[in-house]
């Protein structure tokens, strides 16, 4: 079954509100094996809206409309599908005299506007809305089955888990990976897929989030079971594809996982942040349940602070600088001694625009537990925030790698 969704609202074009409606139809749609294959947002135009209907109910089997169904001027969604389908409006006094004795038992007063919500398509099936006013409708034309929702997230949520449902309940199974892919472009990401990924009915996307890379693998059919072998299979076949760039096989962002495997670990962490100035504890504590793995975090931005509260050798600064290998491995051994931890992690490095030591984007992170002790050095480019959000995200992503998987 092939899906279209069409969201009627100038408040939507003017980005006034955000289209939530759209996301949760598309993946509630999803999850029971119908295939979205398009998306719409419209203006309140009659003229528009009919043209878009009549279009539309032509080349899908399932239409989904919502918004458009209330009692003012601008509210003429009903009024143009019906125009599309060459079918009258018809008033439905039942569903409005009980209306009107639910308002007046509330003490609500009745306008004379609110009459044309209880105007419904001739033919179609009633969709009472227990959650807000306006009826909802269900018709059928040619072999497009059509549903007008109301636009309000509440009502519309609750009237599609009460009427669309059902309906969708017996379609094909749909299977669905996602994987996160760090310091790779999607231009090259894409073209690895494309070049040595080759699986049979399998649909394979890429999208950038958070700057970085996500890989959507989708599956379809009657077998869940084949479904989802398929699925692994292209899973494995990622895996060894873009080996030491994967960080997670589920739609998350690095800073989650983070906090979701140390505190499956239990493990604490603290940071020395130079170059980062705070931006990684900020990072972490943007997450919940970062009080369960983040005790203490400093910010070393001078050479006096990492002496005196790191422990940084005097020599070893005036030897090597503040940005050096040394440097950084001893913040994180200074920082771990402090007991606050069982895994360290420094920062230091020229994030410009003026370098001081080293060329701007030369960086050193640091990792220091019990077990292992590890320094990375990098060369990143960039204005100075974006240098410091490279550095954010490596010193995650080798977090993930070095010390919290496996």
């Amino acid at each position: 079954m092939r899906a279209m969704i069409i969201s009627v609202g100038k408040e939507l074009l003017l980005g006034d509100i955000e289209n939530t409606n759209e996301v949760y139809i598309a993946r509630e749609l999803r999850k029971r094996g119908v295939e979205v294959i398009k998306e719409i947002t419209l203006n309140d135009n009659f003229s528009q809206l009919r043209r878009e209907f009549q279009q539309a109910v032509q080349k899908i089997d399932l239409l989904i409309i919502s918004g458009g169904l209330g009692p003012t001027e601008d509210d003429l969604t009903k009024e143009a599908l019906a125009g599309a389908l060459n079918l009258d409006l018809v008033f439905n006094e039942d569903l409005y005299t009980s209306f009107v004795g639910e308002r007046i038992k509330l003490g609500r007063k009745i306008t004379s506007n609110l009459k044309k919500q209880f105007y419904t398509i001739e033919g179609s099936e009633i969709l009472s809305n227990q959650w807000g006013t306006a009826p909802g409708e269900y018709l059928t034309f040619l072999n497009c089955h059509i549903f007008l929702l109301p636009g309000p997230p509440y009502e519309l949520r609750n009237m599609f888990s009460n009427y669309v449902k059902d309906f969708v309940r017996t379609r094909d199974y749909i299977g669905l990976r996602s994987l996160s892919v760090v310091n790779m472009g999607e231009s090259q990401v894409e073209t690895l897929l494309r070049q040595k990924l080759n699986l049979p009915e399998l649909e394979v996307n890429t999208y950038v989030h958070d700057k970085l890379v996500e890989i959507k693998l989708l599956s379809k059919g009657q077998d869940e079971n084949k479904v989802n072998k398929r699925l692994d299979l292209a899973e494995e076949q990622l895996l060894e594809l873009f080996r030491g760039n994967i960080y997670s096989f589920k739609i998350e962002n690095l800073q989650e996982r983070v906090v979701k495997l140390c505190r499956e670990k239990n493990l604490l962490i603290s940071f020395a942040e130079s170059i980062t100035g705070g931006f990684l504890a900020k990072t972490i504590t943007s997450c919940s349940g970062a009080s369960h793995i983040l005790k203490y975090s400093i910010v070393s931005y001078s050479n006096e602070v990492k002496h005196e509260e790191l422990k940084v050798d005097q020599d070893t600064l005036d030897q090597h600088g503040a940005v050096s290998y040394e440097t950084a491995l001893e913040m994180a051994r200074g920082l771990y001694q402090k007991g606050y931890c069982d895994i360290a992690i420094a920062t230091t490095g020229e994030a410009g625009p003026c370098p001081a030591e080293k060329e701007v984007g030369k960086v050193f992170a640091a990792f220091y537990s019990k077990e292992k002790q590890l320094i990375q050095e990098f060369n990143f480019s960039g204005n100075r925030e974006e240098i410091q959000e490279q550095t954010v995200r490596q010193v995650l992503f080798l977090l993930v790698k070095e010390f919290l998987e496996g």
